[in-house]
């Protein structure tokens, strides 16, 4: 994936949830550049959470349902928290 299709889904599904930056140096200490790792986005968190919450109540039906429905209710925390933050700017 090109770098900017990568950091568009990026932007779209929340960012990084647990960006790491670590430097990289050279022979005598001195930063070079940083080497980011995005990781899981904030949509896959969201995803997760949701999803360990509606398994431990609807047991082991189908999973794939509710892998489903987590990702709708993580993309519907996204949604809100686009509003949320858009209403803000405007305050």
């Amino acid at each position: 994936m090109a770098d900017a299709d990568h950091f568009a889904q990026l932007r779209r599904e929340g960012g990084a949830a647990f960006p790491l930056t670590t430097p990289l140096f050279d022979a005598h200490g001195t930063i070079l550049h940083h080497d980011v790792y995005h990781g899981m986005t904030l949509r896959d968190w969201f995803a997760g959470m949701a999803m360990s919450q509606l398994a431990a109540r609807f047991g082991a039906e189908d999973y794939d349902d509710i892998a489903g429905k987590a990702y709708q209710l993580a993309d519907a925390m996204l949604k809100r928290r686009a509003e949320d933050q858009k209403a803000r700017k405007k305050a």
